[in-house]
Order: C-alpha cells, then structure tokens, then sequence
C-alpha cells in the first residue's frame, strides 16, 4: 500500500490514508489487547501507530505542498497572460 501511495496514482490519497490507518490500527489494538495473539509487544505497537499517523501527516503534507505549487504556477501563468 505505501509503495503504491508513492507512486500517486489517481486517488493516492485515500490509498495514503489506509497505508497509515492500517499499521496505526494494529498498533492501538495490540495495545487495547495485549493478550491477543495477533497482539504486538509495546514498543512495536507504538512504533507501528507511529509509523501509521507520521505516513498520514507525510501524505497531507505533500497534498499541501503539491496544491501550493499548482496554484502558484496558475497565477504566473495569469500574470504572464495579462502582461504583467
């Protein structure tokens, strides 16, 4: 999943968003079940619901950068138009 959110098809975003919930989820239920045995041990669990919330942060950063960039080069764009 995180190696096809890389690679932004159409809909990246959502394929970002369940690449990140995926591990964040085992990680809070390892944790809200320790006794299970898909249960992973403490410090995976934080790791894996680290991992999950910093690759969703990571992917709504690049979606701001991206946008910011698209709607700078449309008002250069403009500008050039008018003959600014």
């Amino acid at each position: 999943m995180g190696l096809l959110a890389s690679l932004r098809p159409v809909g990246w975003r959502l394929t970002a968003w369940v690449a990140g919930l995926l591990p964040a989820a085992l990680g809070v239920t390892s944790l809200l079940y320790p006794d299970a045995t898909f249960s992973l041990d403490t410090v995976w669990a934080l790791a894996a619901v680290a991992w999950g919330v910093a690759f969703i942060a990571l992917g709504a950063r690049t979606d701001d950068a991206e946008s910011h960039v698209a709607r700078r080069s449309h008002h250069v764009e403009a500008e050039h138009l008018v003959g600014n």
